[in-house]
């Protein structure tokens, strides 16, 4: 579902983008960053029963932000940010199948040596209690500390 809905916004932004040519000053960018380290996975519903953590390395949001900035004040179409991401993308240009292939035994993987955890709702229904802030914490910790 991540997947898919990254592919959805990029078929999206990009339609739009063609839509927009008309107007000098509408720009429609697309921003392609690995995984940051935000509060996301605190507010997001885990069906799992699996507890989750971002794979390494995680990216710095304001990053992202400044990027966006930029972008603001001189448009691309997209930008590619981390280092998974530019890895991601070159390895998706030679072999798109062994990409597919890949994310999902690592993801299989992942979710088979990740300690159990209640299934939440994340913060669909209720707000949650924890995350109130735009760093989750992830960049000072090393994987397996981030599965305990």
């Amino acid at each position: 579902a991540y997947s898919a809905s990254k592919l959805g916004l990029r078929g999206f932004t990009e339609a739009l983008r063609y839509e927009m040519k008309k107007h000098k000053h509408i720009h429609v960018c697309d921003i392609f960053a690995t995984f940051l380290d935000t509060t996301g996975l605190d507010h997001a519903a885990n069906l799992t029963g699996k507890k989750l953590a971002p794979p390494p390395p995680v990216l710095d949001p304001c990053v992202v932000a400044k990027v966006m900035v930029k972008l603001a004040e001189k448009p691309r179409d997209s930008v590619t940010l981390g280092m998974n991401a530019h890895l991601g993308k070159f390895v998706y240009t030679l072999a798109p199948g062994l990409v597919g292939k890949g994310l999902a035994i690592a993801t299989d993987f992942f979710l088979k040596v990740s300690p159990r955890e209640g299934i939440t709702s994340g913060n669909i229904y209720h707000p949650v209690a924890k995350g109130k802030g735009i760093h989750g914490g992830w960049r000072a910790l090393t994987y397996l500390k981030r599965l305990k």
